[in-house]
């Protein structure tokens, strides 16, 4: 299996900040680098993909579909 490319995927469902999206793509950069494969985008819930400015890679909006057992009984 050869891999073409990267996915930067820093994905805590609705707990994910843009801090640990950006700590996220600093593994995912030092990863490309150590392999010589290139990132292709970073994947951001949708939500908060406005929040990442001046991004080195391409953003991917990701909408969540499935809600965490817990998050039901917080709201």
């Amino acid at each position: 299996l050869k891999v073409n490319y990267l996915v930067s995927n820093t994905n805590l469902s609705y707990e994910t900040t843009v801090s640990q999206i950006l700590n996220g793509d600093k593994i995912a950069k030092e990863v490309s680098k150590r392999t010589g494969i290139p990132i292709k985008f970073t994947a951001v819930r949708e939500d908060i993909a406005s929040e990442i400015k001046d991004h080195e890679f391409k953003i991917m909006p990701i909408h969540i579909f499935m809600m965490p057992p817990w998050r039901k009984f917080e709201e």
